[in-house]
């Protein structure tokens, strides 16, 4: 429960994806929904051709999603082997870095790779739908920054194709960084100092020593996100309150922060959860979906109900919720909490069907 909130937090950092066409929004009570944004100046005439693109680059969007979700519940799978457990993580970081692969990939891995992302387009088109979401992934307002860092870091001994460093770098807007893995703590110095860099410090030691034992190439993805709620939690009325699991059962004490406001919120039936909106910042872009299960429904459960479901199909009952309901008082009870992940990539993409043993060496 706790450690679901956080993860979708990270999970669900991409919804701005789903903003009205016309980038506003009428009350401030309606969910960030509606089809993906694109640019639309284009005369009718020429329109076409360029709808067909826009049609390919939202199902790569779509491919995106399909992915961070397969991927979460793969993750929530693997929890179940720890009970009690906190796991955190962004799928889209996942996805951004293989897919950087599919572009130096030939043959059956290139085939394994496109499967798992669920892409199925030329590399133009999937390289555009990158693009889109990246750009919605840089933000820095007054109220909200978020902030991504893509690298390779190659050994300065094995040179990467020029044609590939062009694309890493120009299309992708990734560095490719060449370090000596044969100087193992001066590189893992370096690489970690970057990343340090990149979140604000807040991931100062990330790699170590051991991450170069038989390493070619390391693949590093932070995102960055620091954001206020768009109506903030009074601190006076946090206070310590009992925090349940699924089942009921009193987990302790946590400080809890309340209020009441107008927020959308739905039950939503095939989810088996509630699902709140709380948004952030004034510019309608992000907002975070805290999914609390249904009392006897475990988070797993959930998780794989996710999957199913959608991103989509959640903005959708959260928009009936917001006209149906329109003006009504939810009360908010949230805690406060921390958490950090360790897990191995290589478990949960191997169970994610489409990958050989042979391809993830």
């Amino acid at each position: 429960m706790g450690l679901f909130l956080k993860a979708l937090a990270c999970l669900l950092i991409t919804s701005e994806l789903w903003l009205p066409s016309n980038g506003q929004l009428s009350t401030g009570s309606r969910p960030l929904f509606g089809p993906p944004v694109f640019p639309s100046s284009t005369p009718a005439k020429t329109n076409k051709n360029r709808n067909a693109l826009l049609e390919n680059q939202i199902r790569s969007l779509k491919g995106a999603e399909t992915f961070a979700l397969k991927f979460f519940a793969q993750l929530s799978n693997e929890h179940l082997k720890v009970p009690n457990s906190n796991y955190m993580i962004s799928p889209f970081a996942v996805w951004s870095l293989l897919l950087l692969l599919t572009e130096g990939a030939v043959g059956n891995t290139l085939k394994e790779l496109r499967d798992t992302l669920h892409i199925d387009h030329d590399q133009q088109v999937i390289r555009a739908a990158y693009r889109q979401i990246a750009s919605y992934l840089t933000v820095n307002t007054t109220t909200i920054e978020v902030a991504s860092f893509n690298a390779l870091f190659t050994d300065v001994n094995k040179p990467v194709n020029r044609d590939y460093e062009i694309v890493v770098e120009r299309v992708y807007g990734s560095a490719l960084i060449p370090v000596d893995y044969q100087d193992v703590n001066n590189t893992f110095t370096k690489i970690n100092d970057d990343i340090s860099k990149a979140t604000r410090g807040l991931l100062p030691y990330t790699v170590t020593p051991q991450d170069f034992k038989e390493a070619n190439l390391l693949l590093i993805s932070s995102l960055y996100f620091k954001g206020q709620w768009r109506y903030p939690f009074n601190s006076a009325d946090t206070r310590p309150a009992t925090f349940y699991d699924e089942f009921g059962n009193s987990l302790g004490f946590v400080q809890m922060m309340t209020q009441n406001g107008t927020f959308v919120y739905a039950g939503i039936q095939d989810l088996e959860a509630h699902v709140l909106e709380l948004p952030y910042g004034t510019q309608n872009r992000l907002s975070m979906l805290v999914i609390l299960p249904k009392k006897g429904v475990t988070v797993n459960k959930v998780a794989n109900n996710l999957r199913d479901v959608g991103l989509v199909g959640i903005f959708r009952q959260l928009l009936s919720a917001a006209e149906d309901f329109e003006g009504e008082s939810v009360e908010v009870f949230l805690p406060k909490f921390t958490t950090q992940s360790h897990f191995s990539l290589r478990t949960i993409l191997t169970n994610m069907v489409y990958f050989t043993q042979l391809a993830l060496l």
